[in-house]
């Protein structure tokens, strides 16, 4: 699966996540068929053109197979995890959208919390 390093995977039975730049060899990623596990075996970082990040209504998005969050640079904070935790902050931004439809740049409300002085 290819993803930035801070972006949210979901791993092994409990579908908790973390971010990718934390996968290691062995852990066991949540693949398209909600029956099967895919076992990492190797990590490595390369880099592309280009960047894709679409906000779904479930915060979920499928890449290359495996089930990823749409957020990213989230930790779990007060054991909530990261994905539940970025797609809760994300509410109001989700509520406009509903309205307004799809925002093709970065989007207001993202900008503003990406410019909070966050842990």
């Amino acid at each position: 699966v290819r993803l930035t390093g801070n972006h949210l995977v979901f791993v092994s039975d409990d579908k908790h996540t973390k971010l990718a730049y934390e996968v290691q060899p062995g852990d066991k990623l949540i693949s398209q068929d909600k029956e099967k596990t895919s076992e990492v075996v190797s990590v490595e970082e390369v880099t592309e053109a280009g960047l894709f990040c679409p906000i779904t209504e479930d915060g979920t998005i499928y890449v290359d197979g495996i089930l990823t969050s749409c957020y990213a640079s989230c930790k779990p904070l007060f054991n909530i995890d990261a994905h539940h935790l970025a797609h809760l902050g994300l509410l109001p931004m989700r509520i406009v959208n509903m309205k307004s439809g799809q925002v093709e740049e970065m989007h207001p409300y993202i900008k503003f919390l990406d410019e909070l002085p966050l842990p």
